[in-house]
């Protein structure tokens, strides 16, 4: 399936919308104007957020990390014209079986530093990223443990210790980087990244802005199966960190970005009447979702009463957030997944609104002596996660409370949210955050695996029955892997762990400057898929 990215109209739903988006305070200077005639000079995007680091699994998730796959490149990738996947620095690969794919790295190709890639040095970096040891975010999307070996100068063998089906998807998500660095420096590994693709790293200068070049030793020249739609068009690229959404659309509207990220329904909306910038959306692989700890998993003890979090539930008038709130969104069928991911449950409802129950449930709660107002409960979101993360965390809470809860609600700064997000809670936490997180495998055990298996990273909730048959899901292909998916997906619901709230579209605002720019459901901005107008 072609993904690719439209010319998108979307409606205003809801007018409050327009008073919640932050505006560029007065006297606040801009820089240069970024005309369309500066397109081959440098390329500016107005990203949402810092990266948390530049590193080799950094690669897996472009949200966290943006730009990065213009410098640091992956072994396979899934097309953003295609949907497939595809070779980047294996040209070819083979699926032996069900533990085991053998890939053929490409000959030629030299890192930024100067040193060659072959498959000792792939195979090194590949068990480096995925080792639990490291305890790299991309243990999010963990599996069973990868091995890799080279048997041959340029080909190398990767093996999991169990059965695992999306292998193959997993090699598509890690970045390769110089050895030599690793060996060398390997503080430097993550802010300084060295890597093979048509970008050189130049700074990261903290709090600001991240850079890089056009490296004429890119092997893409010379490849005829180089991934991307044109040769690196740009001599710099600048990705500057601007989580405040109403900044980012200034930048664009002004002309000081060529592109804005994530920029506000009404923004998209005024892009139909003007000739300098359009607004750029498309489905993406992206759900948003409320995540309640549990005290299974270490949270404050009166979040395990089954009472209290069906209450959380029943207070989420999801149909309305997702109508007048939560832009460039669809409601989920009470799974986070969606027609057409393995192991979407077709029978699974969404989540009642029910406020008078909600109520009822926190005061059978109370006549038995829980104390529900001294839940220290907290709602939060990430700046810049989504288009109007501020307005549907505040809908949120304002929801729970109306019920008989008493949360503390608001934004926090990336670094903050982000070291929340991936640790367990203690038990002064009551925390649901509201969040965004993306199913690149389009598999349900991947988000099974990733919110709700008592050894993932970030998990608030933890039951041991639930593991073992998911250990065992993980193992299968096929139907089989679908049916255990859905029954799992239905098993869950009834445990009020995590709200999904809704599918999400990605949009930016983009220069008239720019032509083209596939970046399908992962929505990388990597510039070998974008094509200036001249």
């Amino acid at each position: 399936m072609r993904h690719r990215q439209r010319r998108h109209r979307v409606p205003l739903r809801w007018a409050a919308v327009l008073a919640a988006v932050p505006t560029l305070a007065a006297g606040c200077a801009l820089g240069g104007h970024a005309s369309p005639e500066d397109l081959g000079a440098e390329l500016v995007v107005a990203a949402n957020m810092e990266p948390q680091d530049l590193a080799a699994q950094g690669a897996y998730k472009e949200v966290n990390a943006v730009g990065l796959r213009n410098v640091v490149e992956t072994l396979l990738q899934i097309s953003p014209e295609t949907g497939e996947i595809e070779g980047v620095l294996a040209e070819s690969w083979e699926v032996v079986d069900s533990h085991t794919v053998r890939l053929k790295i490409r000959e030629g190709v030299t890192f930024h530093d100067g040193t060659a890639l072959d498959a000792e040095t792939a195979a090194y970096m590949t068990e480096f990223v995925w080792d639990k040891d490291n305890n790299f975010t991309i243990q999010e999307y963990g599996g069973p443990q990868i091995s890799a070996r080279a048997i041959g100068d340029y080909e190398m063998e990767v093996t999991t210790d169990e059965p695992d089906p999306t292998l193959l998807h997993r090699l598509t998500l890690h970045g390769i980087t110089s050895r030599k660095q690793i060996e060398e420096d390997a503080s430097a590994h993550s802010q300084e990244p060295i890597g093979t693709g048509p970008y050189r790293f130049v700074e990261w200068q903290r709090g600001s802005y991240w850079s890089a070049e056009r490296w004429d030793g890119w092997w893409g020249y010379e490849a005829d199966d180089a991934p991307g739609t044109t040769e690196p068009p740009f001599e710099r690229l600048r990705f500057e960190f601007r989580p405040e959404e109403g900044v980012r659309t200034a930048m664009a509207k002004s002309g000081e970005a060529h592109i804005a990220m994530f920029p506000a329904a009404a923004d998209c909306n005024e892009a139909e009447h003007v000739n300098t910038y359009t607004c750029l959306a498309g489905p993406s692989d992206t759900y948003l979702y409320a995540r309640l700890d549990h005290p299974s998993a270490g949270a404050d003890p009166r979040l395990g009463d089954k009472r209290i979090r069906e209450a959380f539930f029943l207070s989420i008038d999801a149909q309305s957030l997702n109508e007048h709130v939560i832009e460039f969104g669809t409601p989920l069928q009470g799974q986070l997944s969606w027609d057409g991911v393995t192991g979407f449950n077709p029978e699974l409802d969404p989540y009642p609104y029910d406020p008078d129950r909600a109520a009822g449930l926190l005061g059978e709660a109370e006549s038995d002596g829980v104390d529900v107002a001294g839940i220290p409960l907290e709602v939060r979101g990430r700046t810049g996660a989504t288009p109007g993360i501020g307005s549907i965390v505040e809908a949120i809470g304002g929801m729970v409370n109306d019920t008989g809860f008493n949360a503390q609600f608001g934004l926090q700064e990336p670094a903050v949210a982000n070291e929340i997000i991936n640790t367990k809670p203690t038990q002064d936490r009551a925390y649901v955050q509201v969040h965004v997180r993306q199913n690149p495998f389009q598999d349900l055990g991947l988000v099974l695996e990733s919110n709700y298996y008592c050894a993932s990273r970030a998990v608030v909730w933890c039951d041991d029955g639930f593991d073992a048959e998911l250990e065992n899901a993980l193992t299968l292909s096929g139907t089989e892997r679908a049916a255990a998916f859905e029954q799992l997906a239905a098993d869950i619901h009834g445990e009020y762990v995590i709200y999904p709230l809704s599918q999400l579209e990605r949009s930016y605002l983009v220069n008239d400057g720019i032509a083209d720019w596939e970046f399908g459901l992962g929505h990388r901005l990597q510039a070998i898929y974008m094509t200036p107008a001249s």
